[in-house]
């Protein structure tokens, strides 16, 4: 399978179930956990999907009731960064 192919089957599973993980579209598409991570980061840096741990959510955001949303690793390394730095400090202490 090619690559545009692989992608096109990737946002096609985001589209269905809103959120997937690694696991569940590499064995849906018969290919590397590697390669599937590859896939993910080049969509999400497209704005085509969002990245998160261990899989992937549709970029619209589809609301699911059951989901909570997770911040992305940039969002988590700059959300209350103060109060990150002050725990650091401390610890130092």
């Amino acid at each position: 399978m090619i690559k545009a192919e692989r992608q096109d089957k990737v946002r096609q599973l985001l589209e269905e179930q809103g959120t997937v993980s690694v696991k569940e579209i590499s064995d849906a598409l018969g290919v590397s956990d590697m390669t599937i991570r590859r896939d993910l980061e080049e969509l999400a840096s497209l704005g085509e999907i969002e990245r998160v741990h261990g899989g992937a959510r549709s970029a619209q955001g589809r609301p699911h009731a059951m989901l909570r949303h997770e911040y992305s690793h940039s969002e988590k390394r700059t959300k209350h960064a103060e109060e990150k730095l002050q725990i650091a400090r401390r610890s130092v202490e």
